[in-house]
């Protein structure tokens, strides 16, 4: 009998053994699977950032009724990067534009202000075609080293120009230029279709000298595009012209 109740107490000791193990293996394998999940979702959200910024996804742009503007930024994709190239420096916008926006693209190089279009040099307007419904247009602005010198150019899904690059422009001190965008990688921005919206602004962080300095013109060796409606172009070129000291913007 004694040996009896032994072999019994042995076995239930066997068997909460065995129970416990199992539970210890059943936790230390969720404990893995938890922490091998949270691992694979994080590199899905680092590879969704990453796909987001290559595409550069616009959001809130669906609604063809919206009458904003909406832009991001978007990375060049490889097939558009030449092997004969020697360096290349661009930016790549996304722009989704309303129904009857009649887009217009103003650039320039030289002197220019900081927070105005305008200035003196190199100066181009590209037109295109009013959006039958909402569209989506792509805008890249690249400086090229080609043979040794450097060109501009600007490029939008209906048209292109290309500057000669200055030598006061800080083509080879951009690290510490003030480059300043619409938007930025993976979030859309969005702007009043009445507005002007500057793209893209790039200057020194000095004022340039000039034959007669003008305080208000606050003149800066540099590169900007913007784009506006060319419904409200006649408003766009005063401006540009230092005839009033802002755009007129329609009520939307």
């Amino acid at each position: 009998m004694l040996s009896q109740g032994v072999a019994t107490g042995i076995a239930m000791l066997t068997t909460r053994l065995f129970f416990r193990l199992t539970l210890l293996a059943i936790i230390i394998t969720g404990v893995f699977f938890t922490v091998k999940s949270k691992r694979e979702l994080a590199e899905i959200r680092r590879q969704h950032q990453v796909l987001r910024e290559k595409v550069g996804l616009l959001t809130d742009a669906s609604d063809t009724t919206d009458k904003q503007i909406h832009v991001v930024r978007a990375e060049l994709p490889d097939e558009l990067i030449s092997d004969g190239m020697e360096e290349i420096i661009c930016w790549r916008f996304r722009l989704s534009l309303p129904k009857a926006y009649d887009a217009c693209f103003a650039s320039s190089i030289g002197l220019i202000r900081s927070d105005s279009p305008g200035g003196i040099g190199s100066s181009n307007t590209m037109y295109s075609f009013p959006c039958a419904e909402r569209e989506e247009r792509t805008l890249l602005v690249s400086f090229v080293k080609d043979a040794g010198s450097w060109k501009a150019s600007v490029t939008e899904d209906t048209g292109s120009c290309s500057f000669s690059i200055p030598p006061e422009f800080p083509i080879q001190d951009l690290e510490n230029a003030t480059v300043e965008m619409a938007a930025d990688y993976a979030v859309s921005r969005a702007y009043n279709s009445g507005d002007a919206v500057c793209l893209l602004r790039i200057h020194d962080g000095s004022v340039a000298n000039v034959d007669k300095p003008d305080k208000d013109e606050n003149l800066h060796n540099g590169f900007v595009v913007y784009m506006f409606n060319k419904e409200q172009e006649s408003e766009f070129v005063d401006w540009a012209m230092g005839i009033s000291k802002s755009m007129k913007v329609e009520n939307q």
